[in-house]
């Protein structure tokens, strides 16, 4: 260990104690100049408290938490099994007409919080048996005889409400409060109401509570939407999440939300169409002008067997609706003409001429001419009637006359390129309409005391006023560019010269090699497209200093190929020519080892939106030793078609960055020790900066997959997180190394610190700079409301521990312990806070 080194571990003591979480600074500092901001942050009120609670009076009050399973009996031959209900739909009807019909043990129906899947917070204990930890009682009898519906209620922990303090040790406690509130905030729209409560309903149709947010219907023409595509919009809502300020006080952040719906109101036949154009994109057959067209020009459409199976497939058990059933009064034996809805069920063999129904005194009669007689004219009398359950019943009714459910449906499949730029265009709105549309949307939801029963029962609301704060205005960085200038910046604090600061040197030779489609076995990279793009690449990369030599052809271009031979060995559907990225890969370095200059090979791959073998081509191509960049095909068309170059930009920070060159260096960290420049400036401490981020696989489920193929005793690996570190072990915090961790849980908290990766990036920057850093700066990313405190804890806890065991391994011979000064910055997952100038319009005419 060095001198230095030995002198700066004993100049300080290290506490080994957990974390302590500390104040922001002050902003009394006059070198900053500050401004007064808003911020979608509302203060959370109750009777007694209407300037906003404290953490001290929020923390004394508690609940209850039960869990509450529902499930259905049925009898079969060995016996009764109990099958767990599942739709969220259900679930809530279920248990708010199980509150209302037993009010004697739930006690006052507003006391009750539901997540809408197993967990129930109240304020009382509810009045079951003592001596049973979990009661099972039976429900009512289904539509069935030998089925019925049974609850298992069992009750879990009195919940303490608590809030992350200076020094937390309750994470848990505090993410299931958090959990508790959001769930509270947004009962009122979860509640499912007696049918005869005219304004709860009303107040509920117009709102769809979705991904834990709160989205208007728009069911009148002027409500906010953006048209996405034919019969497909963007809805705005709002979604909460439990926040905190600087004396820990708890406030609610409301943020503005975009999700995609299909358009309310849609009869069905104009919804068939939209998914036969989402199945058929290309097909002018089904575009909209061309189906309407068809359908107007030809009434006497009917539909084969094979095209009513193929919408019976695709409909499925879709939520429709009818104001014109036709239903029997059992009285009279008159049919009357009814609202209906239902579960679509399939289509009738026959038009409607054809489907004959009894009438008493007059015999039977076909629904044609039963729909005539009520004054309802078949636009198209010859397609089939729909068969839809209603309860109990099977009604048919025209398929003309048919609607989609009023109940919102989630669009969920890809959008290409023009329809995300307008979403993204749509939903970015000025600062005037962004509180405005906030606040009406409060407004709209009525959170106070007076109109929600459910917090006026536990005593909370939100005071409707934006909390104001103060920010201070940064200073632009001082970048130096490759001959240890300062670089000039805009007025919007952007770089204004292009030269990076160390760019490579070195020549860089490409290799372009398309992955072709494994399905199709063709790419939608074509050679000309390659050529222009690699144009423009090399010419932002000279602009950057960055060596790509004199020639304007890439080193080679492959025509196409498949990932991984491995994983399409077994496919005998491959034709004998095709091949595989092995195979490509080696041509391409038999090239470079013949190029006169060249001394760096960089590998460019494109692949197409469905490629699934991202991470192994990945695998493949840094295993082997050379930089590569992986690039979506779309990326491509993008550039190509919208002239957008900023991807480009991108790419060739991203190429010099990994053939070793520096983007931009601060002033105070050359990359030259020897500088003039460098003795005239204020050197920050040494820092070291961390970045640390988790992917989670797309199963989460934790138990073991059963391999069918395999025999029943054998089972797939269960599913892993990886958790990626990089650690920076130069001065100017521009080079990094890295460590790849596996975990088998799926939980955002990195478990393996206590291994060999993390002292590896410690141990690194100590043989760089001969000395341990003064600061660490850990940038954490992806981390969610509920895993923020537990998170932070643990991480920093157990860094704290694995610094403490790399000095000891240091120097052997000194009882103290350096400790530098950490700072762990989290960037949050879908966070929403957003900030304001004050004097922001909000009235009337704020958004037109």
């Amino acid at each position: 260990m060095s001198s230095e080194l030995s002198k700066r571990v004993g100049a300080m003591k290290l506490e080994d104690v957990p974390p302590e979480v500390s104040k922001r600074p002050t902003l009394s500092d006059k070198k900053y100049q500050t401004v007064d901001l808003l911020v979608n942050w509302f203060r959370i009120i109750s009777k007694d408290h209407q300037d906003g609670i404290s953490a001290e009076n929020f923390e004394g009050r508690t609940v209850e938490v039960y869990k509450v399973e529902f499930f259905k009996v049925t009898k079969t031959k060995q016996g009764e099994k109990r099958i767990p209900l599942k739709g969220r739909d259900e679930l809530r009807k279920l248990f708010w007409t199980m509150i209302r019909d037993y009010p004697r043990v739930f006690g006052n129906i507003f006391s009750n919080v539901f997540d809408d899947f197993y967990t129930a917070y109240t304020m009382r204990i509810w009045d079951l048996p003592e001596d049973r930890p979990t009661i099972t009682q039976v429900l009512s009898q289904t539509e069935r005889p030998y089925s019925r519906l049974e609850v298992d209620i069992s009750w879990q922990k009195r919940l303490w409400l608590h809030l992350p303090d200076r020094f937390d040790t309750r994470p848990e406690q505090a993410n299931e409060t958090a959990r508790f509130i959001k769930f509270l905030y947004s009962q009122r729209l979860r509640c499912a109401p007696l049918q005869n409560d005219v304004a709860w309903n009303e107040f509920i149709g117009h709102w769809e509570y979705s991904n834990n947010a709160a989205m208007l219907i728009p069911h009148a023409p002027r409500e906010p939407k953006i048209d996405i595509l034919p019969g497909v919009q963007a809805w705005f809502g709002v979604r909460a999440a439990l926040k905190q300020l600087d004396n820990f006080d708890p406030v609610l952040n409301y943020g503005l939300v975009t999700n995609l719906f299909y358009q309310v109101d849609l009869d069905l036949i104009t919804f068939y169409g939209i998914l036969l154009r989402q199945e058929h994109p290309g097909d002018e057959r089904f575009r909209e002008e061309t189906f309407r067209a068809m359908l107007q020009e030809h009434p006497d459409l009917a539909m084969n067997e094979r095209q009513r199976r193929r919408m019976d497939e695709t409909l499925g058990d879709i939520k429709i609706r009818t104001e014109y059933a036709l239903v029997s009064d059992r009285r009279t034996g008159r049919f009357n003409r009814c609202d209906r809805h239902g579960t679509y069920f399939r289509l009738t063999d026959s038009p409607p001429g054809r489907i004959f129904v009894p009438i008493p005194r007059e015999g039977n009669i076909d629904l044609f001419r039963l729909y005539q007689q009520h004054g309802i004219r078949l636009q198209f009398p010859y397609l089939p009637c729909v068969e839809f359950l209603s309860g109990r019943n099977k009604i048919a009714v025209p398929l003309e006359l048919i609607m989609v459910h009023e109940k919102p449906q989630r669009y969920i499949k890809f959008l290409g390129y023009t329809e995300r730029r307008n979403l993204v265009e749509g939903a970015t709105l000025n600062p005037t309409k962004h509180v405005n549309r906030i606040m009406k949307f409060l407004e709209r939801l009525e959170l106070h005391q007076e109109n929600d029963p459910f917090l006026k029962q536990f005593d909370m609301g939100i005071k409707h006023k934006m909390i104001e704060c103060q920010g201070k205005v940064l200073e632009a960085p001082l970048l130096l560019d490759h001959e240890e200038k300062p670089v000039e910046m805009t007025e919007q604090k952007e770089i204004s010269n292009a030269i990076l600061s160390v760019p490579v040197q070195e020549e860089i030779g490409f290799a372009l090699i398309p992955i072709l489609d494994p399905e199709s076995g063709v790419t939608s990279v074509t050679e000309d497209n390659l050529s222009v793009f690699y144009k423009q690449l090399l010419k932002i990369c000279r602009e950057r200093g960055i060596n790509v030599g004199d020639e304007n052809r890439f080193l080679w271009y492959c025509e196409g190929c498949l990932s991984m031979r491995e994983f399409y060995q077994h496919r005998r559907d491959i034709p004998a020519n095709i091949r595989y990225i092995e195979d490509v890969y080696q041509v391409a370095l038999d090239q470079f080892d013949k190029h006169p200059t060249a001394k760096i090979l960089f590998y460019v791959v494109f692949h197409e939106r469905n490629f699934g073998k991202y991470g192994e081509l990945k695998y493949f191509l840094d295993r082997k030793g050379h930089p590569n960049q992986v690039i979506n095909a779309n990326t491509l068309t993008k550039i190509l078609a919208q002239n957008v170059l900023s991807p480009l930009y991108n790419i060739s920070l991203k190429i010099n960055g990994k053939c070793g060159g520096e983007n931009q260096i601060p002033a105070g960290y050359l990359a030259t020790v020897d500088s003039e420049l460098e003795k005239s400036l204020s050197f920050e401490p040494l820092t070291m900066f961390i970045g640390i981020d988790v992917t989670h696989p797309t199963n989460q489920n934790d138990k073991y997959k059963r391999d069918k193929n395999e025999g029943p005793n054998r089972r797939q690996p269960p599913p892993m997180s990886i958790a990626s570190m990089v650690g920076s072990f130069n001065a100017s915090g521009t080079l990094y190394a890295n460590e790849i961790l596996a975990q088998l849980k799926a939980k955002e908290t990195i478990e393996l610190f206590d291994g060999q990766q993390f002292p590896r990036l410690i141990n690194k920057f100590v043989d760089v700079n001969g000395t341990l850093p003064e600061r660490v700066i850990i940038y954490r990313d992806g981390v969610s409301d509920s895993e923020m405190i537990n998170t932070a804890s643990l991480e920093l806890t157990t860094i704290k521990r694995e610094w403490a065991n790399v000095l000891r391994g240091l120097n052997q011979n000194l009882d103290v312990k350096y400790m530098p000064k950490f700072t762990y910055i989290v960037v949050q997952k879908r966070h929403l806070t957003r900030f304001y100038k004050p004097g922001i319009d909000t009235k009337e005419n704020g958004e037109k």
